[in-house]
This record gives structure tokens, C-alpha cells and sequence, in this order.
């Protein structure tokens, strides 16, 4: 499987999800983590574990 990763428009995407006055989800820092059974995402108060 090839990944790729346009990083100009990954970036602009963060800043918007980060700065926008609207956005859910610029009030703490969110991490991601794909991974072949589902994901997993951390914040400073919690882990979750998605699996498919």
C-alpha cells in the first residue's frame, strides 16, 4: 500500500481544524492513530481504541 501525503494541504487543514472559532476540536490536542484493525486516539484525558 503506498501512503501519500500531500504536506501543504495537511498542514492547512490542521490550521483550520486548530484556529477556526467553530471547530470542536481546537480546545485540546487530539492524536490519531490508524491502524490495520481500526484506531486509536489519545488526548490528555483519555485513550480509545476502535477496532473494525
Amino acid at each position: 500500500m503506498e501512503v501519500i501525503i500531500n504536506e501543504p494541504v495537511v498542514n492547512d487543514i490542521q490550521q483550520l481544524v486548530r484556529q477556526h472559532p467553530d471547530s470542536k476540536f481546537n480546545k485540546s490536542v487530539l492524536l490519531t492513530r490508524c491502524t490495520e484493525t481500526g484506531s486509536m486516539t489519545l488526548t490528555d484525558h483519555s485513550y480509545t481504541v476502535l477496532n473494525h
